[in-house]
C-alpha cells in the first residue's frame, strides 16, 4: 500500500526493529476472549513516550498496549503502534490517546471492535482487518467529535484547551483529513444530527463551541497552515502494515476465514489455506 509522505517537523527515524509475533491469534476462542485487553504493541518510539494504565512506564519498541492505557507524547517525541488486527496508528509529539477498546477475533472477525479516543493532539492511522470487516465498529473519539472510519489512512488533530495556552492561532475543534478511504465525522453528543462525510483529498472541521467557535461544521476549502504537520515515520507505515498481515496470517493454526481471505491480498498478504 503506497501511502502519501508528508513534511515532518519530528526527530530523524532509524531503522525499524524486528516484528513480534501475536500470540493471542494462537488460542481458541474463549482464550481470546479472555485476553482481549491487549490491544497491541509499541513498534518504535522517538524522545520521551510514556503508557499510563494499571502501571506507569516508559514505552519503546515491544512494550504491550492494553485496553484503558493511555499513550502519552511529549514536544519532540513520537510513536508508532502496531494494533492486533493490522491496524497502524502513529502519535504525533504533544498528543494523548486512549485505547478504550480493541477486540481482534481472528477465527470470527464479526466479534471484533475498535474505539480509540484522542484526548489532545494529533494522529494519523491506517485502518485494518475490523475496519474492512465491520467498519461499523471502528471508531476514534475526541472531546467533540466522533469519526467512524471506513477502511481509510487518515489523520486527525484535536486542538484543545491546553493548545490555545500554549498560544496556537489554530481555532479551537476537530480538523480530520484523509488521504485514502472515507470517514464520517460526527459531532460528538448530538446524536448525529451533525454529521459530515470526508473522502480522500477532503479534510473537515468541527469547531469547540465552549469557545464560543462560530466557524460552521463542514468540509473545507482551505486547510490553515500547521495543522497537518505529518511524521518522520509515515513512508514506513505501509510496510510496518504488511509485516504485521503476515504474522497474523502466520500465525493461525487453521486457514483464515473466508472473509479475511478475501481481503489478505489488498494489503499484500497471500492467506494460508
Amino acid at each position: 500500500m503506497h501511502l502519501p509522505q508528508r513534511r515532518s517537523l519530528l526527530v530523524s527515524s532509524a531503522a525499524l526493529p524486528a516484528s513480534l509475533t501475536a500470540p493471542w491469534l494462537l488460542l481458541p476462542r474463549k482464550s481470546v476472549a479472555q485476553q482481549n485487553d491487549t490491544a497491541g504493541t509499541v513498534q518504535r518510539t522517538e524522545g520521551f513516550v510514556r503508557l499510563v494504565g494499571a502501571n506507569e512506564r516508559n514505552a519503546a519498541a515491544g512494550s504491550i498496549i492494553r485496553e484503558g492505557d493511555r499513550l502519552i507524547t511529549t514536544p519532540n517525541s513520537d510513536a508508532v503502534i502496531k494494533l492486533n488486527d493490522g491496524a497502524v496508528i502513529a502519535v504525533r509529539a504533544n498528543s494523548e490517546m486512549l485505547f478504550a477498546q480493541q477486540r481482534f477475533n481472528a477465527r470470527n472477525p464479526s466479534d471484533s471492535s475498535s474505539v480509540m479516543e484522542l484526548v489532545r493532539g494529533a494522529l494519523r492511522q491506517v485502518t485494518g482487518l475490523i475496519a474492512k470487516t465491520q467498519p461499523t465498529n471502528v471508531r476514534v473519539q475526541t472531546a467533540t467529535a466522533t469519526i467512524g472510519v471506513r477502511g481509510t489512512d487518515f489523520e486527525t488533530v484535536q486542538i484543545d484547551q491546553q493548545s490555545v495556552a500554549m498560544g496556537t492561532s489554530l481555532q479551537p475543534g476537530n480538523y480530520t483529513q484523509v488521504y485514502t478511504g472515507r470517514t464520517i465525522v460526527e459531532g460528538r453528543g448530538t446524536g448525529g444530527s451533525e454529521r459530515v462525510e470526508v473522502g480522500a483529498g477532503q479534510t473537515s472541521f468541527l469547531p469547540d463551541r465552549s469557545f464560543g467557535a462560530s466557524t460552521p461544521f463542514g468540509l473545507m476549502r482551505s486547510v490553515p497552515g500547521g495543522v497537518f504537520r505529518g511524521g518522520r515515520f509515515d513512508g514506513q507505515l505501509g510496510g510496518v502494515q504488511r509485516q504485521m498481515m503476515q504474522e497474523i496470517n502466520n500465525s493461525m493454526r487453521e486457514s483464515l476465514p473466508p472473509e479475511l481471505q478475501r481481503i489478505m491480498p489488498e494489503f499484500g498478504v497471500q492467506p494460508r489455506r
